[in-house]
């Protein structure tokens, strides 16, 4: 184990001197840590705040330790997180998740000028959560975009505002209502449309939580 660890320590200089590089500037700090991740990165992100975290998952699908360990930082108060799994060559769709409140209207706006730096198509989802399981048993009601967008509530002007934000930038982009379960119906979306990038927001109202997906089942798995 220490010489698979030393191997690792080794192969540290050469795997920064590659991501410097792909740097159109030089960094602030580089810093190299022995020991373990999780640890790491506890001992750099607690003095200071990051405005993102961008983290990298390992191509094994059985990787969870990774995924367990995005999942933290996206709960931390102070910093965003950008989470890669099996990105694609490109980015050309990208999927905009919003709660349909006043919070989400960061992660609208990062995941429009996301699209709009990358040059990429966007959909914004609003998904209407379940009806309350007191109410089982009664006609479902589910009420289309078309109809939502003409109405005078919070939930309309929110979703009103982010197309009217959409066309202020420039980005082509549509709104898509879904009924169900949240991380369901985001995963449905995706199996529908092969989506590039998912955008959505973390526990904290500031925060946001990128997610590239190729398969995104593991990492959607327990959103609310």
């Amino acid at each position: 184990m220490a010489a698979h660890g030393e191997e690792k320590q080794a192969q540290a200089p050469a795997a920064l001197e590659r991501a410097q590089a792909l740097l159109s500037t030089q960094p602030e700090a580089v810093v190299t840590s022995p020991g373990e991740l999780d640890a790491a990165l506890h001992d750099e992100l607690d003095p200071q705040q990051h405005e993102l975290i961008v983290l990298g998952a390992s191509l094994d699908p059985s990787d969870r330790l990774t995924i367990a360990l995005a999942r933290r930082l996206a709960s931390r108060e102070t910093d965003s997180l950008l989470f890669i799994r099996n990105p694609p060559p490109s980015v050309a769709r990208i999927l905009i998740c919003s709660g349909g409140h006043a919070a989400s209207n960061y992660v609208i706006e990062w995941g429009l000028n996301l699209a709009k730096a990358l040059e990429a198509q966007a959909t914004i989802l609003h998904v209407v959560s379940s009806m309350p399981s007191m109410y089982t048993g009664l006609p479902a009601v589910q009420e289309g975009l078309t109809d939502l967008l003409a109405r005078d509530m919070p939930l309309s002007r929110h979703l009103r505002e982010a197309a009217r934000r959409a066309h202020d930038l420039d980005v082509q982009a549509k709104l898509e209502l879904r009924h169900g379960v949240v991380a369901e119906e985001i995963l449905r979306a995706c199996e529908v449309t092969p989506y590039d990038l998912i955008v959505m927001g973390a526990p904290e109202p500031s925060q946001v939580c990128l997610l590239y997906t190729s398969d995104a089942a593991d990492e959607l798995d327990g959103v609310d």
